[in-house]
C-alpha cells in the first residue's frame, strides 16, 4: 500500500514536472518573440495567440482611443451646432462618424471638465477675498493698538 502511494506520487510529481518544463518553453518562446516590445504591446500579443489557439479571431484587448482631445472638442462644438439646428441625436452622431453613447460620454467629460474649472476659478476668488479681508482685519487691529497707546 506505502509503495502505491509512492508510485502515484512520483507519476504526480512527475507530470508537474513536465508541466512546468512545457510552461518554461512557452515562456521563453514568448520572450524571445515580444523582445524589444512594449508591455501593451507583449500582453496584445499574447491574448491574440491566446485568442487564436481557442479559434477566437477578435483579440482580448480594447481598442485603443482614436481622437485626441482636440478632435474631441471640435466634434462637440459641431455637434453642439447641429444640436441648435435642431438635428436628433442620431443623426448628430452618424454625421460626426460616431455612436450615441461615445457622443454622451464626450459630453459628460466636458461638463465634468468645464465644473472644475469653474470649481477652481471660484476657490481662486475666495482665496483672493480671504487675503484682502484679512489685511483689513490687521489693519483694523493696528489702527485699534494706536488709538489706545495714544489714550494712556
Amino acid at each position: 500500500m506505502i509503495e502505491d502511494s509512492q508510485a502515484s506520487a512520483r507519476g504526480v510529481i512527475g507530470r508537474v514536472l513536465i508541466n512546468a518544463q512545457i510552461a518554461a518553453l512557452l515562456v521563453a518562446e514568448f520572450v524571445h518573440k515580444s523582445a524589444g516590445l512594449s508591455k501593451k504591446q507583449q500582453l496584445t500579443g499574447l491574448f491574440c495567440e491566446r485568442d487564436a489557439r481557442n479559434g477566437c479571431e477578435q483579440t482580448a484587448m480594447a481598442r485603443p482611443r482614436r481622437y485626441s482631445r482636440v478632435k474631441v472638442a471640435t466634434k462637440l462644438a459641431q455637434a453642439n451646432a447641429l444640436a441648435r439646428q435642431g438635428k436628433p441625436q442620431s443623426e448628430i452622431a452618424r454625421t460626426l462618424g460616431v455612436s450615441v453613447v461615445t457622443l454622451h460620454r464626450w459630453r459628460k467629460e466636458a461638463d465634468e471638465r468645464n465644473r472644475t474649472r469653474s470649481g477652481d476659478d471660484r476657490i481662486a476668488r475666495l482665496e483672493l477675498e480671504n487675503s484682502h479681508l484679512r489685511w483689513l482685519v490687521t489693519e483694523l487691529l493696528l489702527e485699534n493698538f494706536k488709538l489706545k497707546e495714544a489714550a494712556r
